[in-house]
């Protein structure tokens, strides 16, 4: 089954009330979800979602995207809102709320769970809002990350 297939059936059980584990495809959300993390992710069910959240949504007909809530708007009385990536420099455009599907609980790597995002924990919602945060202001780190990495990596031998 082809990973855009499994996020479609992942899709369709959220939307009928049911969570699910999916595994992260990408690195838009470096460096709380890498690339084949294991995503737990409860239905949304009409729960309150603030800015920090990581949110599951639909883009398109068969595109998904996980990606952190930074803020709600309103266009022409509709809910929309705006996510972005952690790594990314740039939210992505608003989309309209009823295309969130859900919110991640848990991020496992490797077998073991590496981040627990429960909002009814006064730290996790902290949590959430300085990454919310320190995202807005990534643009300024990104580049020089990414310079750095690059530099960092094995070199090839001819």
């Amino acid at each position: 089954m082809r990973s855009i297939d499994q996020v479609g059936l992942a899709a369709e059980l959220l939307e009928r009330g049911l969570g699910v584990r999916v595994q992260a495809r990408g690195y838009s959300m470096t460096p709380w979800i890498l690339d084949g993390d294991v995503l737990d992710i409860e239905p949304l069910n009409g729960a309150a979602w603030r800015a920090g959240d990581i949110l599951l949504c639909r883009r398109g007909e068969d595109r998904f995207v996980c990606h952190r809530l930074i803020r709600r708007l309103s266009r022409g009385g509709i809910p929309h809102v705006v996510l972005k990536g952690d790594w990314l420099l740039a939210p992505d455009r608003p989309i309209p709320a009823d295309r969130c599907l859900g919110r991640i609980r848990s991020v496992e790597r490797q077998g073991t769970r590496v981040l627990h995002l429960d909002a009814t924990r006064p730290w996790a919602a902290l949590l959430a809002r300085l990454a919310a945060l320190a995202s807005l202001f990534a643009p300024a780190f990104v580049p020089l990350a990414r310079g750095y990495l690059t530099l960092r990596a094995p070199k090839g031998r001819p």
